[in-house]
């Protein structure tokens, strides 16, 4: 049998937005992502090791079963800190009961988000 490969890792993950401009306030200016490469039509945030793109919808394709359940990433932040700073930008976020580190809340193109805070 064929020797499988060896992942070292999430690269990144493609999110269709509909206003770029829009998307890059919230993950630049709300989640602090840094800027590592942008277009007219393309964003590419960097998160630690790993990085987030985020492209034009097209208009003229469907994206029933081309998107996600959620992107998770992971902060620095206690649990109560981050959910102070989301609602400070006025993002109404919602817990998993039970479970001190998850929060989620969507993006402005409806994306589900999950943030897993430190305990």
């Amino acid at each position: 049998m064929p020797k499988p490969l060896d992942p070292l890792g999430l690269d990144h993950v493609v999110l269709k937005c509909r206003d770029i401009g829009v998307a890059k306030d919230f993950y630049a200016g709300v989640l602090g992502m840094a800027i590592s490469y942008e277009s007219g039509t393309s964003l590419f945030l960097r998160c630690g090791e790993q990085a987030l793109a985020l492209f034009c919808a097209d208009a003229g394709l469907p994206s029933k079963g081309r998107e996600m359940d959620h992107v998770a990433f992971t902060v620095r932040q206690s649990f109560e800190e981050t959910i102070a700073r989301l609602k400070d930008h006025g993002i109404d976020v919602q817990t998993r009961p039970n479970d001190p580190r998850c929060i989620y809340f969507h993006d402005p193109d409806g994306h589900r988000i999950q943030i897993l805070a430190r305990i």
